[in-house]
């Protein structure tokens, strides 16, 4: 079953799960950022 396939059968939760995880990585990203200096300024 490919990308293709997955996003024929079920739109809705193929885009759910690719918002999910589109969120995550910000959230990441996110998280990087705002700890980096704290982590700079602790070393």
């Amino acid at each position: 079953m490919g990308l293709k396939d997955y996003f024929k059968i079920n739109h809705q939760r193929a885009f759910l799960v690719l918002f999910l995880i589109t969120l995550t990585q910000a959230a990441t990203t996110v998280y990087t950022y705002l700890t980096s200096s704290q982590l700079n300024a602790l070393s």
